[in-house]
């Protein structure tokens, strides 16, 4: 009776003492979140999405897989973010294989080159992403991360939570107002030649009556 208290009492304090680890361990995860969590974007936009990670422990190497919808957005490329430079260390990092055909990019990894580690929040991977224009129907689609996994300097796994994303099409309608119509100028309203008037020709009918006289003067010796 004694032994079998004592026993019961043991095993409490076994199961009570490994649920306080499990929470700790649970407490003590490092985030790998998808940034934004939420991407608002319209047919034939072209954005980025960021791999961050905020680490509870010291951290030292990086890896990961993208599954996202290939028939609504396209990755262009996955460059390094500054995660493992934040102290100036040597890092290597592969930016995996991309496959829009399948709706993935996997086998990214990184990692500092040499015993430093990092603990403070940085952004592991930046994916250029465009929307395509053609199946981009309205809607709501997953961006999931999948095969991660980080480790400390000494190569361990570390316990992880991953945070996924989502990209919200949104409608196909543009918003922009039409340019105005140019407005014709009006066309110039020719000059009109002026016609000599009833002075004009008077004087010339006075000048030429002159000229008569004089040449008849000449001829007659006649003085007007």
């Amino acid at each position: 009776m004694w032994k079998n208290k004592h026993l019961n009492f043991f095993l409490f304090m076994v199961s009570l003492t490994s649920g306080i680890a499990l929470s700790a361990t649970a407490l003590a995860a490092t985030t790998v979140s998808i940034s934004p969590h939420t991407s608002p974007v319209s047919p034939g936009d072209t954005f980025n999405i960021e791999i961050t990670v905020d680490p509870e422990v010291p951290i030292a190497g990086m890896q990961f897989n993208l599954i996202f919808n290939g028939s609504i957005v396209r990755v262009n490329s996955v460059t390094e973010g500054d995660l493992f430079k934040q102290t100036g260390a040597n890092t290597f990092f592969n930016p995996g294989s991309i496959n829009n055909a399948a709706g993935s990019v996997t086998n990214v990894y990184g990692c500092i080159m040499g015993k430093r580690n990092v603990s403070t929040p940085g952004t592991f991977a930046i994916i250029g992403v465009t929307a395509s224009k053609s199946n981009a129907a309205p809607g709501t689609y997953p961006l999931e991360l999948t095969n991660v996994k980080i480790s400390d300097t000494r190569g361990n796994a570390v316990p992880i939570i991953v945070k996924n994303g989502t990209i919200i099409m949104q409608t196909t309608a543009s918003s922009k107002t039409p340019a105005p119509s140019p407005t014709k100028a009006p066309s110039p309203i020719p000059s009109k030649k002026r016609i000599p008037g009833f002075k004009g020709v008077y004087a010339i009918a006075i000048f030429f009556g002159i000229a008569y006289l004089l040449m008849r003067r000449q001829k007659t010796g006649c003085i007007i």
